[in-house]
């Protein structure tokens, strides 16, 4: 029987990562030869811009300081069993693990960490000295170091200066099936941005987009889901109040509620300025949307232009309008791109594909 410990935030709150750890927990837990313990550290109760993210903060040590003690505790109850545990991409998110991950190099089989998003080897470089040299001198004490893709993993072995990157893609439940008229052939097309709603996803920009389009004669309809960033609630309510026809906001949605807005929408569209592999992209896929996204971070190693959909660019609404006006024109294209998507994820992105990659990458040494 295999030991695993599993140390990362679940939700709530809903991000990429969160739903990442749940679904690796579950596949974790339905494997009759791996004994599970889990350990969910505390996370952010609010969404924060991305510039005040990683920052110190003098409570979130005190808290991390005694949450650490109880880390070392379940890692030493683990003895010889393995450990994967799933930090921030921020450097002071990933020296909050320093203990633990150290600790774990001392009395566990093997340890992985699993980092989701594309900067954390620019944050490390662009960081002070001393730090960079922690940060490297526990990056050495990793058995596995587990990126969103293969080029993002060969950045880091680069940029870190170390050999154990490896890589996992990220992974959506496939739905069993789905009424293509329901998505493809109403005259309002409906879009949908699932994400927390910040500025660096570029949902400013999308607002503006929808509400430029349905100006000039396209008839879209956007859902939004998902936490709206500390901050930005006013900018993002100004638009809600404004164009109630056009606009919906759900909050963060999971479930039953997300699986809805999948099912009836047939755009995903998410303009961001910097991400790694989203998750809701290749939810989107799953559930036969076309895509509209950004050629940022490990987006462009799961999409291709023209064939999942279209790219636009980061920071102008103009660009997304036009990326919606060529998918809205031609449905048959609309329609076509939707279910290659599908059989895309299914081939590669399913619960199934992530789980077993994850298994041969952190009981390798077994």
């Amino acid at each position: 029987m295999k030991r695993l410990l599993i140390i990362g935030s679940f939700p709530p709150p809903l991000n990429g990562m969160t739903i990442s750890n749940r679904m690796a927990l579950k596949y974790f837990l339905g494997l009759e030869n791996v004994k599970v313990r889990v350990f969910d550290v505390f996370g952010a109760p609010k969404i924060k811009p991305k510039n005040m993210q990683g920052i110190f903060s003098f409570s979130v040590f005190i808290k991390s300081f005694f949450e650490n003690s109880r880390m070392v505790k379940e890692i030493i109850l683990n003895f010889r069993g393995h450990v994967y545990i799933v930090p921030g991409q921020s450097v002071f998110g990933f020296l909050r693990f320093a203990p633990a991950i150290l600790v774990a190099s001392i009395f566990a089989r093997s340890v992985s960490i699993h980092v989701h998003g594309s900067r954390f080897a620019d944050y490390l470089n662009k960081s002070p000295f001393f730090l960079r040299l922690i940060c490297r001198i526990i990056l050495k004490r990793v058995d596995n170091v587990i990126a969103l893709t293969p080029n993002l993993a060969a950045l880091f072995n680069e940029k870190l200066d170390i050999c154990s990157s490896t890589y996992c893609y990220n992974g959506a439940d496939i739905p069993c099936q789905y009424d293509e008229s329901l998505k493809y052939q109403k005259r309002t097309i409906e879009c949908i941005f699932l994400s927390n709603l910040m500025k660096d996803k570029g949902v400013l920009d999308l607002l503006e987009a929808v509400v430029r389009a349905n100006k000039e004669g396209i008839s879209v309809f956007l859902h939004l889901a998902g936490e709206i960033e500390a901050g930005l609630e006013d900018s993002v309510y100004k638009y809600l109040v404004a164009y109630p026809e056009i606009l919906e906001y759900h909050g963060p949605v999971s479930g039953f509620d997300k699986d809805s807005l999948l099912y009836k929408s047939s755009i995903f569209i998410l303009p961001s300025y910097d991400e790694g592999v989203p998750i809701s992209l290749l939810e989107a896929y799953a559930n036969g949307c076309a895509v509209i996204t950004t050629e940022v971070g490990g987006i462009p190693e799961v999409f291709q232009n023209v064939k999942n959909g279209f790219f636009c660019k980061p920071g102008d609404p103009i660009s997304i309008v036009d990326s919606i006006r060529r998918l809205e024109s031609d449905r048959s294209v609309l329609q076509e791109i939707g279910r290659s998507n599908r059989v895309y994820a299914t081939k590669n992105f399913s619960r199934q594909s992530f789980g077993s990659r994850l298994v041969e990458i952190i009981f390798s040494g077994d």
